[in-house]
């Protein structure tokens, strides 16, 4: 039987409550290590900041539909209304962070890449923020969605 299943009566709060403690426990025996160049990292952030600062960003928006086609995205006149804004160019620090946040039990995370969009993104109002929708098996095996986590912080900033 599974921990915080309803049979032994454990509730989700008593669950969360424990899991908590544990992660204070573990980033006091284990600090956080880069996981790029083993230095000592922020949890919150997962890289150090010489790491994350090497991770390429793109000053100017990219074409979806180029870049679905294989084509060149940058400086596309062609397709009004398909801009895409990535904060990062995908490296192996990139892909760290997004690996961690999908599948390393790290939602936390969603507020460190939430912060780089939100810098990558154009200035002006935004009416809507909108998540990719995720698998419900998905969700069940990671314990929450991370394209929620990632929308909702975004969406805050």
């Amino acid at each position: 039987m599974r921990i915080g299943s309803t049979r032994s009566g454990t509730s989700s709060a008593w669950l969360a409550g424990f899991r908590g403690a544990g992660e204070g426990v573990a980033a006091l025996l284990m600090p956080q290590r880069c996981p790029v160049c083993a230095a000592a990292a922020d949890p919150a952030r997962l890289l150090c900041d010489a790491c994350r600062a090497r991770i390429p960003r793109l000053a100017a928006p990219l074409c979806a539909r180029c870049l679905a086609r294989e084509r060149e995205g940058v400086g596309c006149r062609a397709h009004a209304g398909f801009e895409v804004w990535p904060a990062w160019v995908y490296d192996e620090g990139a892909a760290a962070v997004v690996g961690a946040l999908k599948f390393g039990e790290r939602p936390g995370l969603a507020n460190a890449l939430a912060d780089e969009l939100a810098r990558a993104l154009p200035p002006g109002r935004f009416d809507l923020v909108v998540e990719v929708p995720l698998h419900r098996v998905r969700e069940r095996e990671r314990g929450y969605n991370q394209a929620a986590e990632l929308a909702e912080a975004l969406a805050v900033r």
